[in-house]
C-alpha cells in the first residue's frame, strides 16, 4: 500500500499514480475571519450554513459572496488561487471594508 493511500482528504478527483488512474481526495484549505462580537464556535456554524448552501456564486466557482442572517451576522467570501476566505461580521449597514 502506498503513502497516499493512507492520507486522508477531503474532495474527490482523478489523478495518475503510474499504474493506471485512481481516485484520491484533495483538500480544501478554509480561511475565516472574525469580525463579529459573535464567539468562534457560533462563527463556524455561520460559516457551515454558507457552505452548505454550496458553490452558488461565480458561475458555481465560489460560495455566495455575502449571506446575511436574520440575526444580522454578515458572511462575506472571497475565492483566492488556493483558498476560500469567509469573513463573519455584524451588519450596521456598511461593509466589512468600511
Amino acid at each position: 500500500m502506498s503513502r497516499s493511500e493512507h492520507l486522508e482528504w477531503s474532495k474527490t478527483r482523478k489523478i495518475s499514480n503510474g499504474l493506471g488512474r485512481r481516485e484520491a481526495r484533495i483538500m480544501s484549505r478554509l480561511i475565516i475571519e472574525n469580525r463579529s462580537a459573535v464567539n468562534d464556535a457560533d462563527t463556524l456554524s455561520y460559516v457551515a450554513a454558507v457552505i452548505r448552501a454550496g458553490r452558488i456564486s461565480n458561475d458555481g466557482k465560489q460560495y455566495c459572496y455575502c449571506t446575511k442572517f436574520k440575526d444580522g451576522t454578515m458572511v462575506s467570501t472571497d475565492l483566492n488561487k488556493s483558498s476560500d476566505r469567509f469573513i463573519v461580521w455584524d451588519y450596521k449597514g456598511e461593509t466589512p471594508n468600511g
